[in-house]
């Protein structure tokens, strides 16, 4: 479809190509069901599945059931292969099997940041520890599993997500006064990125109050991008650790409630910095550590404590500014679950 939009390929090409891909699914299956206990086939297969984006119901029906029949030992395969499986399980809405893989084979990984494997089978074991190529493998899977574990939970979980808040709330009135501050002092047209944007609520408020500000929308996952809090909004598609913006592009930049789902929270703050003018502003807004236990955690989840964040304030040559005990929701709440840390750069 692409290509002829491109006038690449005509119509008559295009269905040709969609014929030959159809028979391909079609032996992917058949070639499964001939070899039903060959898991390395079947993640090899699967990955030609992962990377070609192939989602239609029909087609991942039919894999998910070769791929619940097979049995296999996860002590017997490599860390790269299980982050296929993982990601395939995941495709096929095994989400608890595939959560737990995922956690098996994150806690192989050692100190050194080595990938190694310690139980070993009567049938013996591939590796002890994975060779070089393998190394780089699982790293790259890695990567490539927890994107595609971020992005599809945060569709699973989208309908539960707010999609407003009062103007009075405390977190917006910490990002407005700092645009306040901005405009006030800055000429010519200030640059506004809202990073892991979720439903747009801030957004919604921000684009009333600043009129002429440019504002900008990013996120791991484009499942919202059509919201009605979007409209006027330039939205990309990025996480944290990978914004897909130039250096020295936004006077602020803001993101509440989402670094505490990064696993590398100094890369996310070093990505997010990036992007910041210099003297710009970068504000993040999520839970403060003291709290924590008043609200149960996500997998992955963390929340965050003001040393930690001076230190990475130090790291990344900024100035940083502390604001406690934020008020939250309708009935402003102040108890010190949110907290702002405000990083000049």
């Amino acid at each position: 479809m692409y290509l002829r939009k491109m006038d690449i390929i005509d119509k008559k090409t295009e269905e040709k190509i969609e014929e030959g891909y159809e028979s391909i699914k079609k032996k992917i299956l058949d070639c499964i069901e001939t070899y039903p206990d060959d898991i390395y086939l079947l993640l090899r297969l699967g990955n030609v599945l992962l990377q070609s984006g192939e989602e239609s119901n029909t087609f991942v029906k039919g894999f998910r059931k070769k791929l619940l029949k097979i049995r296999f030992s996860k002590n017997k395969l490599l860390p790269s292969e299980m982050f296929i499986l993982f990601r395939l399980l995941y495709l096929c809405e095994e989400y608890e099997k595939g959560k737990e893989i995922f956690c098996f084979v994150c806690g192989l990984q050692n100190k050194n940041g080595l990938w190694n494997i310690s139980n070993r089978e009567t049938q013996g074991l591939r590796f002890l520890f994975a060779p070089r190529t393998e190394q780089k493998e699982s790293v790259k899977e890695f990567l490539d599993a927890l994107t595609y574990k971020n992005r599809t939970d945060m569709k699973r979980f989208s309908p539960t997500f707010l999609d407003s808040m009062g103007e009075d709330d405390g977190r917006l009135l910490v990002i407005k006064e700092i645009i306040h501050r901005i405009c006030n002092s800055a000429e010519g047209g200030i640059r506004i990125l809202d990073a892991g944007a979720g439903k747009g609520r801030y957004l919604f408020h921000l684009k009333h109050a600043f009129p002429t500000v440019d504002l900008n929308a990013c996120d791991i996952s484009d499942v919202n991008r059509k919201h009605k809090n979007f409209e006027g909004i330039k939205w990309k598609y990025g996480s944290l650790t990978d914004m897909p913006y130039p250096d020295n592009m936004f006077d602020c930049v803001y993101t509440c409630e989402t670094l505490e789902h990064c696993y590398h929270v100094s890369n996310a703050l070093n990505e997010l910095i990036r992007i910041v003018k210099k003297g710009g502003k970068l504000i993040v807004i999520d839970k403060n550590v003291k709290l924590l236990g008043k609200l149960r955690l996500a997998d992955g989840e963390q929340w965050f404590e003001d040393t930690q964040m001076i230190r990475l304030s130090e790291e990344m040559g900024c100035d940083l500014e502390i604001k406690e005990n934020i008020e939250y929701e309708m009935d402003h709440k102040r108890d010190g679950l949110f907290s702002a840390w405000i990083f000049t750069k």
